[in-house]
This record gives structure tokens, C-alpha cells and sequence, in this order.
């Protein structure tokens, strides 16, 4: 089971959030399905997910996404995506 959680945040606030949920065993090749099934929540553009970004949610069971990682400008300071399963 799959339980992320996913908040926007600017200036230290959450802006928007949500709770991703999946029944189906976590696998790393999956990351970029939940990835988007969680920004489609958001109502926001997926990001470009590079190595680092999995290296690190896979060690600190959560991921944040800069501006940079974005391809159009985006209205928040950072993704954040944690597993709260």
C-alpha cells in the first residue's frame, strides 16, 4: 500500500495539499505514475524527476521539487511529496 502525501508550499505555508493512496506494493519504476496521479490532484505540472530525487525519497521516505524542476513557472517555493504509508 501506497500513501504519499503531497503539499505546495510558499513562504513556509502549505498552500495546497493532498493524500495519494494506491493499493498496490511501492516499486521505484512506478515513481513517475504517482508522481503525476498527485500533481493531477494538485492541479499542478508534473515535474522532471531526476536521480537524486529518487535516491532521495527512496533514503528519506520524501522528495522536494524546486522551481527549476518545473518546465513553466510555478506560484509556490517547493513540492514537497512525502510516504507516509
Amino acid at each position: 500500500m501506497i500513501k504519499l502525501w503531497a503539499k505546495t508550499m510558499k513562504d513556509h505555508k502549505i498552500t495546497k495539499q493532498e493524500t495519494y493512496l494506491a493499493i498496490e506494493k511501492y516499486e521505484d519504476e512506478r515513481f513517475f505514475v504517482y508522481l503525476t496521479d498527485v500533481c493531477q490532484l494538485l492541479d499542478i505540472e508534473t515535474p522532471v524527476i531526476l536521480p537524486t530525487h529518487l535516491k532521495n525519497f527512496k533514503k528519506y521516505r520524501h522528495v522536494k521539487f524546486l522551481p527549476s524542476d518545473f518546465m513553466d513557472a510555478v506560484d509556490f517555493d517547493f513540492l514537497l511529496i512525502e510516504n507516509i504509508t
